[in-house]
């Protein structure tokens, strides 16, 4: 128990026997981190060796701060602290303008939270939260909040509002818009998702991810099983990604590659001996596994997904800005579609195309690609005239009474001919390596009324992710066991939390440059630990228990009856799983063979469908 240090020096005995001294320290210092539950990696914290060596130079008699202090006097300071940090990026914001994040979540603890972020060329920090519980959220509160956000960060600061697509946001979004010099834009990150989404609804996709789920909850449910797969194929086969479409897509690659283990496994001997002793021997595993179907089906389907998860991390990732990288990643993925799967590629660009005509498109995003010096002078970007009349419309929007709108024209002459700074040696050099809002800043100042347009629109992100990311703050701190926390001290909690995590990868990624987290699995702060159902984890529909069914595949009774009262239509999802496969669309060879054709037409089986079943589809 604790024993209150006295103010006696130390012998000279004691200052010598170093070692001891050491050892019991580390042992208190673990019996901190066993007994109160507290995770052993947290010793690599710099928080914690800050700790230490405080407490080293503070010597004996140094009292332990009090719970009442901590989260009192001290968290003040440190939120204090944590203000001084946020409020010294609001000079970048006046340079390099910046988006304004929002988004909505009601946690474990039904307490509906609204949060705010603002972001600029590469660097995110937490502005605020609003506590919405006993609030309307319609779109005329959702406009106050934004309005009063935009007094605080600048209203000439703002390039852009980023939202999700909730039909309150998207309307106080666009009221902001109409009546201020600024966008309003959806968040790419989830518009991408959608299409996911949709192509995860096909008929075809669906099997696939059945079959998949299939073998992978078989070996997670039976342990010697789950020790062999895992001798035999290196470690795990399952790991999450930050939506329920992404876990889909890495499960399935996971699969693929770990092919030949699993093979491998279910044809040994020691696997026959094993399966003997089932009571139930299911063979449906073995079909899939050992046979060439499933695999070829997984490989389309991979085919498919990949170059849309590949635009999904990007616009996910808040280190470097993706306003210029956007428009030109949507046309590269589409075309990778076509050539990974040229038997599919007419209903999946159909998906896609709908999705980004009638939500994603956004003038800021051709701007942005017509200004970015990557793709303007190795696609000759000024030869199209509907970007160069957008990029007009931006920066009549974006600067309505600016005094250099006569040079406008002829600075884009300028840019185009790659005149004065733009045509310098490491100008044209650093096209592809420097960020574009830098390059614009670096060799820009020749034009100064377009280098401010082009500064201001490419240090800009596309997606509110980091918003959706704090959510897992929230629930960190404020859980069913935690609830009596009060409202303002959870906001100065989380707001110190969260800015400390940003701006510790902002140091990682600045001292590698490039950030070598997979953004999808960036959710650090347990991103599963607080789902009060099983069913919402994304990785438990891969690996949850099939023991919960009678011999002849029925749910056992009383489980029948419990999904019975939360309104799910047993016999109906009984036989839906017992249903034939469907043909796979993506493996079925077209009759015409070319992935050329019209993108307005699509196929279902080899056949082609007319542009009316294809819309109805």
């Amino acid at each position: 128990m604790y024993k209150e240090a006295g103010g006696t020096q130390k012998k000279i005995k004691e200052m010598l026997s170093g070692g001891d001294v050491r050892k019991k320290v580390e042992k208190f210092i673990a019996k901190f981190f066993i007994y109160d539950q507290i995770p052993a990696n947290a010793v690599a914290s710099p928080h914690f060796k800050n700790m230490t060596s405080e407490v080293q130079r503070g010597g004996e008699g140094v009292q332990p701060s009090t719970p009442a202090q901590i989260m009192g006097k001290y968290l003040d300071d440190e939120h204090a602290e944590m203000k001084t940090y946020v409020d010294s990026y609001r000079q970048s914001w006046e340079m390099y303008g910046c988006t304004v994040m929002c988004d909505g979540w009601t946690g474990p603890t039904k307490m509906s939270i609204i949060n705010f972020m603002v972001y600029s060329r590469g660097r995110a920090v937490f502005l605020k939260s609003i506590d919405a519980s006993s609030k309307i959220k319609d779109s005329n509160y959702i406009y106050k909040l934004m309005h009063n956000v935009m007094q605080d960060v600048g209203r000439r600061n703002i390039v852009q509002f980023v939202t999700n697509n909730g039909s309150a946001f998207v309307k106080a979004g666009k009221d902001i818009q109409s009546k201020y010099h600024m966008y309003w834009t959806p968040c790419a990150a989830h518009c991408i998702d959608l299409m996911l989404e949709g192509i995860g609804d096909r008929p075809s996709v669906k099997t696939v991810i059945t079959d998949a789920r299939f073998i992978t909850n078989f070996v997670y449910n039976h342990s010697w099983l789950l020790a062999a797969m895992r001798e035999r194929c290196g470690g795990d086969i399952m790991r999450p990604g930050a939506t329920r479409f992404a876990t889909n897509y890495i499960a399935l690659s996971s699969l693929l590659k770990h092919k030949q283990g699993l093979r491998e496994l279910f044809a040994s001997h020691d696997y026959v001996e094993w399966k003997k002793r089932l009571t139930k021997v299911i063979y449906r595993i073995e079909e899939l596994v050992l046979g060439n179907s499933f695999w070829d089906k997984v490989r389309g389907v991979i085919g498919i997904i990949e170059p849309i998860y590949v635009v999904l991390r990007m616009v996910d990732n808040e280190t470097n800005p993706s306003m210029g990288l956007l428009y030109p990643s949507i046309q590269l993925m589409k075309e990778a579609i076509m050539v990974k799967a040229p038997n599919a590629y007419k209903w999946v660009h159909a998906i896609i195309d709908d999705r980004w005509e009638r939500t994603l498109s956004h003038p800021l995003h051709q701007a942005a690609y017509f200004l970015n010096p990557k793709y303007h002078y190795s696609r000759n970007l000024f030869e199209d005239n509907s970007l160069k009349r957008v990029v007009h419309e931006v920066y009549d929007h974006l600067f309505p009474d600016c005094p250099g709108k006569g040079t406008f024209g002829s600075e884009i002459v300028k840019f185009r001919d790659a005149v004065g700074m733009f045509g310098c040696h490491p100008a044209v050099k650093s096209r592809n390596a420097m960020m574009p809002c830098e390059w614009w800043s670096m060799y820009g100042t020749d034009c100064e009324v377009l280098q401010r347009l082009a500064v201001r629109v490419l240090a800009q992100t596309v997606s509110s992710s980091p918003c959706e990311r704090n959510w897992s703050t929230f629930s960190l701190i404020h859980t069913n066991k935690r609830n009596r926390i009060g409202y303002e001290r959870l906001q100065k909690l989380v707001y110190c939390h969260y800015n400390m995590k940003l701006r510790e990868r902002l140091l990682r990624s600045e001292g590698r440059r490039k950030a070598q987290e997979d953004p999808l699995d960036l959710m650090t702060v347990g991103q599963h630990a607080y789902a009060e159902d099983a069913e919402d984890d994304l990785v438990y529909q891969w690996v949850r228990s099939d023991d919960l069914d009678t011999s002849d595949g029925r749910p056992e009774p009383h489980i029948a009856a419990e999904a019975e009262t939360q309104g799910i239509d047993v016999d109906k999802h009984v036989e839906q799983q017992r249903s034939p496969d469907e043909a796979f669309d993506p493996l079925t060879r077209s009759p015409e063979g070319s992935p050329r054709q019209s993108l307005s037409r699509g196929t279902r089986g080899g056949e082609t469908l007319s542009d009316t079943e294809t819309e109805s589809e």
